[in-house]
């Protein structure tokens, strides 16, 4: 089975879309798989414009997708803590670029990975 990695962005434009730093504000994401580097799925964020709760629920989502990782620019404290949980491994970017590049970033193992934390 093949590694599906979730990239944040501020469209729905395969590869070449630009990337969102904002998980649960995200405008869409991109599924890539990992081993062939194309595009699964491009998925819109109904959750964006949510009052309250923008990162849980959109943690949920992705985690409904079955995905083995998400790449974000950062992770609010609600969203982080429900990836967690749901025990699905994040990066982050230090800086905008488009979902090839952070694709090619992660395979080449520069990205952060977020220590998961157990939480009780």
């Amino acid at each position: 089975m093949s590694k599906v990695i979730v990239f944040t962005t501020e469209s729905a434009s395969g590869l070449q879309s630009t990337m969102d730093l904002r998980f649960g504000r995200a405008k869409a994401f991109v599924l890539v798989d990992m081993e062939s580097g194309e595009v699964i799925n491009e998925i819109e964020n109904n959750s964006r414009d949510a009052a309250h709760g923008a990162g849980i629920a959109t943690a949920a989502m992705i985690a409904s997708q079955k995905v083995s990782g998400v790449v974000s620019g950062r992770f609010g404290p609600k969203a982080y803590e429900a990836l967690s949980k749901l025990n699905v491994p994040m990066w982050t970017l230090k800086e905008e670029c488009t979902v090839s590049e952070a694709l090619s970033q992660l395979k080449n193992g520069h990205l952060e990975q977020q220590k998961v934390e157990v939480f009780t």
